[in-house]
C-alpha cells in the first residue's frame, strides 16, 4: 500500500507520520511505502530540528534527508489512500483535486474511526514534538491494526 501523508508545510507532522510509517514497514518486512507532501509547503526545506530529534530519539528514524513538497498531481495518483493531519487538510484536498476518488482521510479517521487532528507542533518545545511523534506512532499503529496492514 503507497500512503500520502498530508499537513501543511511538510516539514513537522507528515514528515514524521513518513518516517515513522516506513520505519515500523522496515522493521515488520512490509511492503508498504508512504510519502509525505503539504497543501501550503515549499519545495526542499528539510524537516524541522526538533521533528528531526524526536522521531530520531524516540523510534531511531532519521529524517535527516527530508525535503519537502507541496501535495501533486503525481503524489495523489501514486497513493493509494491520503492520511491528513488535520481535517482541514482533509478539506483541502478536496478542495485542490475534487476528482480525486482514492480514499482521503485524517489519521485519526483512519486509526479509529473518527474525526480529529494531531496539533501542529511548530513552534513548540521539544517535549511538544515528542508528544506529537508519539500520538502519531500510536495512531499509525492503530490505523495498521485496523485496515489490516500487518
Amino acid at each position: 500500500m503507497n500512503v500520502l501523508f498530508v499537513c501543511t508545510g511538510n516539514t513537522c507532522r507528515s514528515p514524521m507520520a513518513e518516517g515513522i510509517f516506513n520505519g515500523i514497514c522496515e522493521k515488520q518486512g512490509l511492503g508498504h511505502t508512504a510519502l509525505s507532501a503539504g497543501t501550503w509547503a515549499g519545495a526542499d526545506m528539510p524537516a524541522s530540528s526538533h521533528a528531526i530529534a524526536a522521531v530520531r530519539q524516540l523510534y531511531g528514524v532519521d529524517l535527516s534527508s527530508h525535503r519537502s513538497q507541496p501535495v501533486a498531481p503525481w503524489l495523489l495518483e501514486w497513493a493509494d489512500v491520503v492520511l491528513t493531519l488535520t481535517r482541514s487538510h482533509k478539506e483541502q484536498i478536496g478542495a485542490l483535486a475534487p476528482e480525486y476518488t482514492k480514499p482521503v482521510k485524517t489519521l485519526k479517521e483512519w486509526a479509529y474511526g473518527v474525526e480529529g487532528d494531531i496539533a501542529d507542533p511548530y513552534g513548540g518545545s521539544f517535549q511538544v514534538y515528542l508528544q506529537c511523534a508519539q500520538e502519531i506512532h500510536d495512531d499509525i499503529l492503530a490505523g495498521m491494526e485496523q485496515n489490516g496492514l500487518f
